[in-house]
């Protein structure tokens, strides 16, 4: 990276010390390292105003930043890691030649006294100061040397020296890295075509840095891409408040081609305080171009039998694939392929992708989608209204970021994609010109089946033979001796043949199979809807699938026990069909309640109990008055369901209310969904009988 400086500063109290040669320049002139200036001679002739050489303080040069750059003029700037050490800075003063014993020197700071030094009999220059860190605060200030020879002194020139602890852009987050817009980096990557060539034949991409807080001549600019420095960082070059940066070729092919190169970059200024790093901008750099790709393979027209009468074709469910996915394309790996690289498919100027690479070393399954094969059939074939063939070519494309990293040769395909009812949304895997079927109930409900009318013969299915009047024009749904094949929910299809086509405004009748009706079972939204299928002229199939259509179905099958529940059973209950004397006539019985099909633990299950004389049932048999006994529970999670029956309910011992003591019972229990179907359905009857004629009490 390329960096160049332009900015104009104002000077230090109107001089500039040049620290690599010592000498002054004022006001323009350069004088030497001992300038004279006019000081009163020693004793009592020090004011009658001779000349004696009095030189500048001068800061020790290893402590210094570089000079900025021309032609501003040096400042005295402290390196920050010296100006913040705990160590003192020297300040030198290289005497003069009529120095005597005793005199005392006075080191300044901003006209303040921060060291002296007494000359003594054998001193020789430079005398040394000691700038203690507590008088280094940040910014300029102003070093001079007050020579007292004790009936006279004299005063330096004054030197400029300046401490900087602010790091650039003053805490402030730096903003990303600007690219030309003519360029169109951002959008198309960095490629060869937009490299320049400086005057010195280095080809570089042009960035530039926008103008931070306390941007400042002699800034370094450090340029990073995915974390890696560029080498060839200078100094920036400020051109109104901007800092212009040449990226190198050099250096971007050390990063290599990649549709992510992340740059950044950090300012440092003179005194080696560096800023955060600033935000990122992500693009891509794609120099290179795979040159020998190999061409791609397509298997369900490569691996079709090629015979007379029945050639390599992709046909409608090629096209389709299983699940509307397209039909496959393997894409060979290249050793040239990078990291990040995508592959775009194109049939016949249709594309489909990108998409990312598969495992190293591995080819790539890549599906073409349905759309774009039918866009080129239906320019090869007179709009698909044509049954032929229609040749196409297959080729990938290396993507590399924004940009292209080479084309494969092509491989050579054929399409014949006709079906009667040309698709008018090959986006979605129905055909919405076909009309959606109609579902016709034995007792003539449409697009509902009633309990009544569940699972038996003389329901059918109305397909029209037309198109949709919603699409024109509108046209045969189908050819004669196609073969339509009817789907019925989840239920194995069914077909049937398109023997007529007249008249055009009747529906044909499709008979649904009883058996369908009753393995699908009840359900709000059963769907129902068929294929078309087509024998090409030339060899194979085309299956047009029309739009589903949601029907009702009301049966048994969603109702608890499918609409049937097994009679309860009294657990208690002996070889003899009653329930024993001790204890169950003072305690209770336990009925049973077998488990059923369509069960939840929130069921209510209603208990209904009938008392009648004598051991068996009779006919015309009147139950008990005021005997029944009903109970409420729910199903639980329990197999069986377990009842506790109190005694009270068959031991009439005491009840002077009935006729007999020998009794018989009725047991049903009725279940009722709390969601679902909640068609209460009533269980088959359960017996029992009790002889309670002696049961006065287990003690009796």
């Amino acid at each position: 990276m390329s960096t160049f400086f332009r900015k104009k500063v104002p000077s230090v109290a109107g001089s500039v010390f040049d620290r690599r040669a010592r000498n002054l320049s004022l006001d323009g002139r350069t004088v030497s390292a001992f300038p004279t200036r006019l000081i009163g001679a020693r004793g009592a002739g020090l004011k009658s105003g001779v000349l004696a050489d009095i030189v500048a303080p001068v800061v020790d040069a290893d402590v210094l930043a570089a000079l900025p750059p021309s032609p501003l003029p040096a400042d005295n700037l402290v390196k920050a890691s010296f100006a913040s050490g705990a160590d003192p800075i020297d300040i030198e003063w290289g005497g003069f030649g009529d120095a005597y014993e005793d005199d005392k020197l006075s080191y300044q700071l901003d006209g303040k006294e921060f060291d002296t030094h007494v000359v003594g009999a054998n001193d020789s220059p430079p005398y040394v100061g000691k700038l203690e860190k507590a008088l280094r605060t940040e910014g300029p200030h102003i070093l001079t040397v007050v020579y007292d020879g004790g009936t006279g002194s004299a005063v330096s020139d004054e030197v400029p020296i300046v401490f900087d602890y602010t790091e650039p852009s003053r805490g402030f987050v730096l903003a990303a890295l600007i690219f030309d817009p003519a360029d169109d980096i951002e959008g198309s990557g960095i490629t060869e075509a937009k490299l320049r060539t400086d005057d010195n034949g280095v080809r570089y991409i042009w960035a530039e840095v926008a103008g931070y807080a306390g941007i400042a001549p002699g800034d370094r600019i450090h340029l990073f891409c995915n974390g890696k420095e560029s080498s060839d960082v200078g100094l920036a070059v400020v051109v109104d408040e901007h800092i212009e940066i040449h990226i190198t070729e050099a250096f971007l092919k050390e990063i290599k081609d990649t549709p992510a190169a992340k740059f950044t970059y950090t300012s440092e200024d003179r005194a080696g305080l560096t800023s955060a790093e600033s935000l990122p901008i992500e693009v891509a750099i794609q120099l290179a171009v795979i040159a020998n790709l190999v061409a791609p393979t397509v298997p369900s027209y490569d691996d079709d039998p090629d015979t007379p009468g029945n050639q390599r074709l992709i046909d409608n469910a090629d096209a389709r694939g299983l699940t509307n996915e397209g039909f496959t394309v393997v894409v060979p790996w290249h050793a040239d392929y990078a990291p990040g690289d995508k592959i775009m498919l194109t049939l016949n100027g249709e594309n489909a992708g990108p998409v990312d690479l598969g495992p190293d070393g591995q080819p790539m399954r890549i599906y073409f989608p349905y759309t774009g094969t039918h866009k080129v059939w239906l320019a090869g074939s007179s709009n698909g209204t044509e049954d032929k063939r229609v040749p196409a070519n297959v080729t990938y494309t290396v993507v590399r970021g924004p940009s292209t990293a080479g084309t494969s040769p092509a491989h050579p395909v054929v399409l014949n994609l006709y079906q009667k009812a040309v698709d008018p949304d090959p986006e979605t895997p129905v055909n919405e010109r076909l009309q959606m079927p109609v579902v016709v109930s034995k007792s003539g409900m449409r697009d509902e089946i009633p309990l009544a009318d569940f699972g038996i013969d003389g329901n059918t299915l109305e397909i029209e033979k037309l198109t949709d009047a919603a699409f024109t024009p509108i046209g045969a749904a189908f050819d004669l001796d196609d073969t339509l094949r009817v789907y019925y929910g989840t239920q194995p299809a069914f077909t049937f043949a398109v023997t007529t086509l007249d008249p055009p405004n009747d529906p044909l009748s499709v008979p649904i199979p009883a058996e369908t009706i009753k393995n699908e079972g009840s359900g709000d939204a059963v769907p129902v809807w068929y294929e078309v299928v087509h024998k090409l002229t030339d060899g194979g199939t085309n299956v047009n699938l029309s739009p589903a259509k949601m029907i009702k179905v009301q049966g048994t099958d969603t109702q608890p026990g499918n609409g049937h529940l097994d009679a309860g059973n009294f657990a208690d209950k002996i070889a003899n069909g009653s329930i024993p004397e001790n204890p169950f006539h003072y305690t209770s019985t336990r009925f049973e309640i077998p488990d059923y099909t369509n069960r939840s633990a929130d069921d209510k299950i209603a208990l209904h109990f009938e008392l009648y004389a004598n051991k068996v049932h009779v006919t015309g048999e009147q139950p008990f008055p005021d005997h029944d006994w009903d109970e409420e529970i729910e199903a639980g999670d329990a197999k069986p369901i377990v009842v506790d029956v109190p005694s009270t309910v068959y031991n009439l011992y005491s009840d002077a209310g009935v006729t007999t003591k020998v009794i018989h019972i009725h047991a049903f229990y009725t279940v009722t969904k709390q969601s679902g179907d909640t068609t209460p359905v009533t269980s088959d009857m359960g017996t029992v009988w009790v002889d309670s004629r002696f049961s006065a009490g287990p003690d009796a």
